[in-house]
């Protein structure tokens, strides 16, 4: 299909994707989960977060049936990568949006790509408090919540890290300019992540113990050592523990 014109200019479709928590795509009739197919969804889920490149087909077979090099298997990925350009057909109203070459497959480069994953990736390299905290805001849960597939893993770690990593100087940021209860709403989001994360325990207990909440520290106190002995079988840090005691002393 050629290019839409508007007024006499070329006119590429847009792609919207959100793969942070549920994995949802959206042309010009609004947001849907995807191809019903699943081999189909991980083709185009593939590609989503891969924009910039062209996908081989070994690479695509193996992550999708691994162990398998029969000509079935081949078969089996020009299935999938057809059900893909058919739910695209429809969702872009006609535009091919998938090419294929002698090394595979890439998307059309007249398309536009709007994708919450690069937003992310450009916010978290851009490295500002702002940045950050629009980020953050972005990352609606892991990467493509729910599926379980092998490949999906080392990115899905990535980005997880990169949201930390993000919360955790927030948090810090925060605290240093005593707007605690920010402070406290990061830290928290740091202990959904990692309830073992002493650090964020410790800014929590920071935090309630500035907005006067004694009993809101004891009882993060106890939560924090209750989960490490039944998960690690170790006491909290000592320096943890100075910080309880130092709290309840104060409050006393």
């Amino acid at each position: 299909m050629q290019l839409r014109r508007t007024t006499g200019v070329c006119k590429a479709p847009t792609l919207r994707v959100t793969c942070f928590g549920d994995f949802r795509v959206a042309g010009a009739s609004g947001w849907e989960p995807g191809p019903e197919q699943k081999r189909a969804r991980e083709v185009m889920q593939y590609l989503i977060l891969h924009p910039k490149s062209v996908a081989p087909r070994e690479r695509l077979t193996e992550f999708l049936w691994p162990g398998e090099t029969s000509d079935a298997v081949q078969h089996r990925l020009h299935a999938a990568v057809s059900g893909v350009r058919t739910f695209l057909r429809r969702l872009l109203g006609g535009f091919n949006a998938i090419r294929c070459s002698g090394e595979g497959y890439s998307w059309h480069p007249e398309m536009r790509l709007v994708c919450d994953v690069g937003r992310f990736t450009e916010l978290y390299r851009d490295g500002s408090t702002a940045a950050f905290k629009d980020a953050v805001s972005l990352y609606g849960g892991e990467l493509l919540e729910g599926q379980d597939a092998e490949w999906l893993r080392p990115a899905r770690v990535r980005y997880a890290s990169m949201y930390a990593s993000m919360v955790e100087r927030l948090a810090n940021e925060a605290f240093a300019a005593r707007d605690f209860e920010p402070a406290l709403h990061f830290a928290l989001e740091l202990l959904e992540i990692d309830r073992a994360h002493e650090g964020a325990s410790r800014l929590v207990l920071r935090c309630f113990d500035a907005l006067g909440q004694r009993a809101q520290a004891l009882n993060e106190y106890a939560a924090l050592r209750a989960y490490l002995l039944k998960h690690l079988g170790v006491e909290p840090m000592a320096e943890t523990t100075a910080l309880i005691d130092a709290i309840v002393r104060r409050r006393t």
